[in-house]
């Protein structure tokens, strides 16, 4: 009855067996058996696997030391960007939840979701400084870590990048607000160690991620996903 899988190559399984582990372990596999592969490439600025669990431990350390546990929620307004990969990554590792908010939110979307949510922490972007700073104002959120584009590029791209897009570097106001109400992520992770925390307990029933989406119309929902949902999905697509 299931005809689709006449479709399937000679080498897709029918069906997987979906093994009880967190997403996060893939990436430490993946560190450990092909630690020079490029694991992301962001405008010619290549990390390894190696460097960005490595990254990814050391912002996961700036993590806990900002209280969050497992269960607690990270809210993540990033652009794709290496950054963001590293601190879905970290929160995962120590048990909490990652927060992504509809990139095309305006910010009272946004600030909704942050009253949803409750995170313990919001990581953006330098240039969202004013959009912090409304939430820091209308929420109970009052740990904020910025990071910027700048900062993992060369200064040929970025100058490239700036005469496209024209609004990703921070103006001195929004600077002045970064100092005002949050750290910046470069900072936070400068001489902490690369080795990972104790481990902690994750299984494949915990709650990995709320996304918020809407499809064209609509008020956004937060769709729950768990480790095994995120699991199933990587075997899927490596199949």
């Amino acid at each position: 009855s299931r005809v689709w899988i006449h479709s399937y190559s000679d080498y897709t399984p029918p069906s997987l067996p979906i093994p009880e582990r967190p997403l996060f372990t893939f990436l430490e596999s993946a560190a450990g058996w092909m630690p020079k592969r490029p694991a992301t490439i962001f405008y010619n600025q290549k990390l390894s696997y190696r460097q960005l669990n490595d990254k990814v431990n050391q912002f996961a350390h700036v993590l806990h030391g900002k209280g969050v546990r497992p269960g607690d929620r990270v809210f993540i307004v990033l652009p794709n960007m290496p950054q963001m990969v590293i601190a879905i990554y970290a929160t995962l590792k120590i048990g909490g939840v990652v927060v992504m908010p509809n990139p095309d939110g305006d910010d009272v979307s946004i600030m909704r979701q942050v009253e949803q949510t409750q995170p313990k922490v919001m990581i953006t972007i330098e240039v969202f400084a004013r959009l912090a700073q409304s939430i820091n104002e209308a929420t109970q959120l009052n740990q904020f870590i910025f990071t910027d584009i700048q900062s993992v590029v060369s200064s040929r791209v970025f100058k490239m990048l700036m005469e496209q897009w024209g609004s990703i570097k921070a103006q001195p106001e929004e600077e002045a607000t970064v100092k005002a109400i949050g750290e910046r992520m470069g900072v936070l992770m400068q001489e902490v160690p690369t080795d990972p925390l104790p481990a902690t307990a994750v299984g494949g029933s915990d709650l990995a991620a709320i996304l918020f989406t809407s499809g064209t119309t609509g008020e956004p929902k937060g769709v729950c996903l768990t480790h095994r949902n995120l699991v199933a999905n990587t075997l899927q697509a490596r199949h």
